[in-house]
């Protein structure tokens, strides 16, 4: 399992400490690390402050930073304060934008996400990680809403189908949705060792039932460039195999 080393006050980074949470991250980070775009990005951007841009290495030198609402301590990377609805960054100006559990908490999740996407280059990436509200991580949280009042079990879980139709109304091209991590949400270290195999088989029996979804969206522009024509009407319409007359002239009415 691998040791993150989350330090933060925020309750979220709290709860990465916890036996659950700590499997849900290292299962997290080997998804990312298996489908992180190939040689691509110099500039990368983590929204929150689960520090997952600490574990990732890139094979070309890159810019990390991370945006949050909360200071962070004990971390690496460039941090900048403030809203996810306004980022405070140039449109089309950011290769990679890492959106781990962020969207579903967000109040005005329109907004939010059409924030993230703006910010996106051309042929840049948007990577969603986000609860799946159709699962066992769903149902735990809809059964003890009123109790629960902490990261991750507050707020609602937006559905990962509703966010690949916004993206695709924006343009952007869905290049990997996938479900994982099929084990139930009990923070119990002995039985998420004892359930393992759950991540070998769920997939194939029931792939829709996976606590979390990794959601990839490039931003593909197309340049739009004018084509001379090489060829004309006259050469078109003109008979084959016969000379026209020096005499008289051709119309193409």
């Amino acid at each position: 399992m691998a040791n993150l080393h989350l330090q933060s006050t925020s309750a979220n980074n709290q709860w990465y400490l916890e036996p659950l949470g700590r499997v849900l991250a290292a299962n997290e980070l080997d998804q990312l690390k298996r489908n992180w775009p190939p040689s691509h990005g110099q500039y990368l951007l983590e929204l929150g402050n689960n520090l997952f841009l600490n574990k990732i290495e890139t094979s070309r030198p890159t810019h990390k930073m991370t945006f949050c609402q909360n200071l962070i301590t004990g971390q690496r990377l460039t941090m900048v304060l403030g809203d996810y609805s306004q980022l405070p960054f140039p449109s089309s100006s950011l290769d990679i934008v890492l959106s781990p559990h962020i969207l579903e908490f967000e109040d005005d999740l329109a907004a939010s996400l059409e924030e993230s996407w703006r910010v996106v280059a051309d042929d840049g990436y948007l990577i969603i990680l986000g609860f799946n509200p159709w699962s066992l991580w769903g149902l735990k949280r809809l059964l003890a809403w009123h109790t629960h009042t902490y990261f991750p079990w507050h707020k609602h879980y937006q559905s990962g189908e509703k966010l690949r139709g916004l993206l695709i109304g924006m343009g952007a091209e869905i290049v990997l949705y996938k479900n994982l991590f099929f084990r139930p949400p009990i923070n119990n270290i002995n039985f998420l060792t004892k359930t393992r195999w759950l991540e070998n088989i769920m997939p194939f029996l029931f792939p829709a039932m996976g606590g979390v979804y990794l959601l990839v969206a490039k931003k593909c522009v197309v340049p739009l460039v004018p084509i001379k024509p090489h060829w004309r009407w006259q050469s078109v319409l003109e008979p084959k195999g016969f000379a026209e007359p020096t005499t008289r002239r051709s119309r193409c009415d």
